[in-house]
């Protein structure tokens, strides 16, 4: 993994450093369109020999393990169903469940129509399926563990 970090961080300063001599001003992006997405810290790596060799990495979006569903969806005056008889939680919609970033490695020759995902249990399993290698993605209280399988 130190390995990989640090060629992309020499392949970086290449790239950068070569095309800063091709454009004579550089036009100013607008915020935020370059800006890599912040990683979840309380990541846990499980069975990381199984990886395949020379994995690249990606940056997948999951359930967070940290929120917290409200009892009641209701957005009516009285906060929820219990006070004033109108509304009905079945005719509620249920809240988007917020999203959080990890990097996983997957093999670095796999075809985009190859990959197979799946999820469970309202996206707190997901399995990212490359045929002889596959990446599970558990969500759990507060901690979220990658598991690689081989």
């Amino acid at each position: 993994m130190r390995f990989l970090l640090l060629c992309s961080m020499v392949c970086f300063s290449v790239t950068a450093t070569a095309s800063a001599g091709l454009f004579d001003e550089a036009a100013p992006a607008p915020p935020g369109a370059d800006a890599e997405p912040v990683l979840f810290e309380s990541v846990r790596y499980v069975d990381t020999h199984e990886m395949a060799c020379c994995s690249v990495p990606m940056v997948v979006a999951v359930n967070d393990p940290c929120y917290v569903e409200p009892e009641c969806h209701c957005e009516h005056a009285c906060g929820g169903c219990g006070g004033c008889g109108e509304c009905n939680c079945c005719e509620c919609e249920e809240p988007e469940h917020p999203q959080v970033h990890i990097q996983i490695c997957v093999p670095k020759c796999y075809c985009e129509e190859d990959m197979k995902v799946t999820t469970r249990r309202n996206g707190d399993l997901v399995r990212y399926d490359f045929g002889k290698y596959a990446v599970d993605i558990r969500v759990r209280r507060g901690v979220i563990v990658v598991d690689y399988q081989n």
